[in-house]
C-alpha cells in the first residue's frame, strides 16, 4: 500500500510541475507542439526505466487465489 501511495504523490507532483515549467518553455520561444513532443519523449523514457525494473509474474498453472502479478481466469483453468 505504501508503494501506491508514494506513485501517487510522485504523480500529483509531476502534474504540478507541467505548469511551471511551460510557463519557462514558452518564455524561452518553444511551441506547444515541440513542448508536447518533449512530454511523450520523456514519459516513454520514464515508463521503461520503471518497466525494466518492474518484477514479472511468470506463475500460470496453480495460481490459488491470484497472488501472482500474472493471473488465469477461473474460466481457463
Amino acid at each position: 500500500m505504501a508503494l501506491y501511495m508514494l506513485m501517487m504523490l510522485m504523480a500529483s507532483a509531476c502534474y504540478g510541475f507541467v505548469s511551471p515549467i511551460l510557463r519557462l518553455s514558452y518564455a524561452h520561444g518553444y511551441s506547444a507542439s515541440a513542448m508536447t513532443d518533449i512530454q511523450y519523449v520523456l514519459a516513454f523514457a520514464v515508463l521503461w526505466v520503471i518497466a525494466l525494473f518492474t518484477p514479472r509474474g511468470r506463475e500460470f498453472a496453480g495460481n490459488s487465489g491470484g497472488s501472482s502479478l500474472v493471473s488465469v481466469s477461473p474460466m481457463l483453468r
